[in-house]
């Protein structure tokens, strides 16, 4: 008895009792709020290839973990153990799509000197041209691929033709003008329109260094409605197919408005036997312009298995609502 008053009267367990009680009492219905929305996006997304709605919630696997991690760790504190466990289990089921990413090969042994291509989407309202001049003269791509590239930024691309001369432009004043810009000369340049029509799509011959290679450069339709979904689905199996029927290393570059954790992306990935440069690099989230833990990766470079990443990361923003993604790569040496 004298036990058990010594340790109601010792200070530390005064002082450690209250903080939990708080945050036991005020964290509670916050944590089983989010346990509740985050936890059946997670369900909900499994979902996605029976409801468009649910595809998008594919999308926020990373906010999903950090979200349900919170949550457990409250709930935990509060006492709701069952309510805990469930929030683990989502949490560790997201954190089973992410982890994945950070892992990957290696460059090849036998891999050629190295290529840097930029892909970005320079955003149809950007007004600020200056920054994403600035970031090609600083990182020096090779390859660089803009988006959304209106008749106003005729000036800026100007200012780059002396060390870019061989380029594809389709300047339009909506959201389907391309710029393609080379160091390396075209051995020819297909303006491919995608199923749906709207946005083009640039398949490139490049003569680069280490040999020739196939650059698709593409923009599919944003999923923004049904219509759009399965519209951004369909140019998925067209790319697949562009991918298939070239010969040698062939690489798709661009905003594909979907993230990995699609089922349509996925297979985007199995039917054209290419692979997601992200293997090893982590989710690198590049849209929207919102914090980091709000961002969600849907700007992309798949690249031929033989094609080598040496580098892989996201740019700084430079006004639009995409990141720049920055990709250095080597082909197979002949």
């Amino acid at each position: 008895m004298q036990r058990a008053d010594d340790n109601a009267h010792h200070p530390s367990v005064e002082k450690r009792r209250p903080f939990f009680d708080w945050v036991g009492r005020w964290g509670m219905l916050p944590a089983m709020a989010v346990l509740v929305g985050a936890g059946l996006s997670t369900i909900f997304a499994s979902g996605a290839r029976a409801y468009w709605r649910f595809e998008l919630l594919c999308h926020f696997r990373v906010q999903y973990f950090w979200a349900l991690t919170a949550a457990a760790v409250f709930l935990w504190i509060a006492r709701r153990r069952l309510a805990a466990s469930t929030a683990a289990v989502l949490a560790a089921a997201n954190l089973a799509l992410i982890l994945p990413l950070y892992f990957g090969p290696g460059p090849h042994g036998n891999a050629g000197p190295a290529v840097r291509a930029l892909s970005l989407n320079v955003y149809l309202n950007n007004p600020d041209h200056a920054a994403t001049l600035e970031l090609i003269l600083r990182e020096q791509p090779d390859i660089v691929y803009l988006m959304e590239v209106s008749p106003r930024w005729s000036e800026t691309l100007e200012a780059l033709a002396a060390d870019y001369p061989h380029r594809k432009l389709i300047l339009r004043w909506g959201t389907d003008g391309v710029a393609l810009l080379s160091r390396f000369a075209f051995r020819g340049v297909e303006v491919r329109g995608l199923p749906g029509g709207g946005l083009p799509t640039l398949v490139a011959e490049v003569a680069a260094p280490g040999g020739d290679f196939t650059l698709i450069a593409a923009h599919p339709a944003s999923p923004g409605s049904r219509q759009n979904v399965e519209l951004r689905n369909r140019q998925f199996v067209e790319l697949a197919e562009l991918a298939q029927d070239r010969a040698g290393p062939v690489m798709i570059l661009g905003d594909l408005n979907s993230t990995g954790w699609s089922p349509y992306f996925g297979r985007l990935i199995e039917d054209s036997g290419l692979a997601d440069s992200r293997q090893g690099f982590g989710v690198e989230p590049t849209w929207p312009r919102f914090p980091l833990p709000l961002r969600i990766p849907i700007d992309h470079c798949l690249a031929s298995p033989e094609i080598s990443i040496v580098d892989r990361r996201v740019g700084p923003s430079v006004g639009s609502d995409h990141r720049p993604l920055l990709v250095d790569f080597a082909l197979p040496e002949r």
